[in-house]
């Protein structure tokens, strides 16, 4: 929010918290759905951001998934506790994202992993990079964001890239 604000160029279009109802104005209260996505078909697969939002730069509009990390878990383990709900959310064929980013211009979406550590970060790089949908992640460590950062300075890591990349283009 605070990297948003310092900026005359993006603008925060949407945004949506854990727990919160992404179509309120859906008037059959059994449609409405939160910010967990059941994608399960019969085996548990699950999509569920820890926070969720849009920007807006230019004419673009990106959807972006946030997954803040505190390190509890090995980052294996999350990449393989994620990978797969992202992955069958970002399926164009079932437009699943269009409930939660009917407006993007550019996506689906993004998922923006930020880690405790340096170290941290670079485990879930390595466990996203044989995944199928591992082109939507980014990662970044907790020390590297800040106002200033977040949105154009190279802080951003893709799985498959030494150097960081900056989240919007300024």
């Amino acid at each position: 929010m605070k990297a948003v604000a310092r900026s005359t160029s993006v603008e925060l279009v949407r945004q949506l918290r854990r727990g919160h109802i992404v179509n309120p104005e859906e008037p059959d209260t059994a449609k409405r759905t939160s910010l967990r996505f059941d994608l399960s078909n019969g085996k548990p697969l699950f999509c569920e951001p820890d926070y969720a939002f849009v920007l807006q730069s230019g004419a673009a509009r990106v959807g972006y998934c946030l997954e803040t990390e505190t390190g509890a878990n090995g980052a294996k383990r999350k990449i393989a506790r994620s990978h797969q709900g992202y992955a069958a959310f970002a399926d164009s064929e079932f437009n699943r994202y269009a409930v939660l980013f009917p407006d993007v211009t550019k996506g689906p979406f993004l998922v923006l992993a930020v880690a405790p550590t340096a170290g941290y970060r670079d485990q879930m790089r390595q466990a996203i990079a044989d995944k199928p949908a591992r082109a939507l992640w980014r990662f970044a460590a907790y020390g590297d964001l800040n106002a200033e950062s977040f949105l154009f300075q190279p802080v951003w890591f893709l799985h498959d890239q030494s150097e960081p990349v900056p989240l919007l283009n300024p």
